[in-house]
């Protein structure tokens, strides 16, 4: 098992000292490998609601932008805990074994709020803070909140089910993949409203995000799913609205 930022480590399932093979695999079984239950411990989504509704109540006061303050409250609570060893990541980030074939869906949410390093949640938090307060700006806070949660469940599912045969038994962690799918969303309102001038300025974080999936470590099927996810929604938005 290993870990994706919407980011990677590997290591390999072992079951009574050999190495399970990812190519063995067939409908729900690989080489008799059964996934473990949830291990019992804090409830991560709990955590994650409380933390988003307190902030995000107390950010109505000062800012516009009070669902993107709140998922970025709940990500830093978050890495809090898991910083100080109350969370594991093992326990909250996706993989195919864990969140598909085991049916523990409640990880595509908490995956999206585990950030495992310092620098990893401050490029998420940037990111988020940039492209969030713009797009919750522009469609309402009600409206974005739907949008984000839409791609984070779509992007985080689909994710998984990519990663069947290339990373089964791979965790993958962090709000990028989400992130993306936020620019994805300004992209096409952005594009359809205003033409290609209008996205000119965020072509350098284009740029980034496209380089960074040339690093192993890097999960780009979690950044692309998002941002297809974030394009389509986008348009289908200029439609009904």
């Amino acid at each position: 098992m290993g870990v994706y930022d919407r980011d990677w480590y590997r290591e390999d399932y072992k079951e009574r000292n050999k190495i399970v093979s990812i190519d063995g695999y067939r409908d729900k079984k690989l080489a008799g490998f059964k996934p473990k239950k949830a291990p019992k411990g804090i409830n991560s989504l709990l955590v994650i609601a409380i933390s988003f509704a307190a902030i995000a109540f107390a950010a109505r006061m000062y800012c516009g932008y009070c669902v993107t303050a709140g998922i970025i409250g709940a990500n830093i609570v978050m890495f809090l805990l898991i910083f100080n060893g109350k969370i594991s990541i093992y326990d909250t980030g996706a993989s195919y074994f864990s969140t598909i074939l085991n049916k523990q869906y409640g990880r595509i949410i908490t995956a999206a709020f585990t950030q495992q390093e310092v620098f990893h949640l401050v490029c998420n938090v940037v990111s988020l803070y940039n492209a969030g307060r713009y797009v919750e700006l522009l469609l309402g806070s009600t409206l974005f909140l739907a949008v984000y949660v839409i791609i984070m469940l779509v992007g985080g599912y689909v994710s998984c089910l990519l990663h069947k045969h290339r990373g089964a038994a791979t965790v993958s962690i962090g709000a990028s993949g989400v992130i993306c799918g936020i620019f994805g969303v300004y992209l096409s309102i952005a594009f359809c409203l205003y033409g290609a001038a209008a996205i000119r300025s965020v072509f350098p974080t284009l740029a980034l995000l496209m380089l960074m999936t040339v690093n192993k470590r890097i999960d780009s099927i979690g950044h692309f799913t998002g941002l297809a996810v974030g394009l389509v929604l986008g348009f289908l938005l200029l439609k009904v609205m």
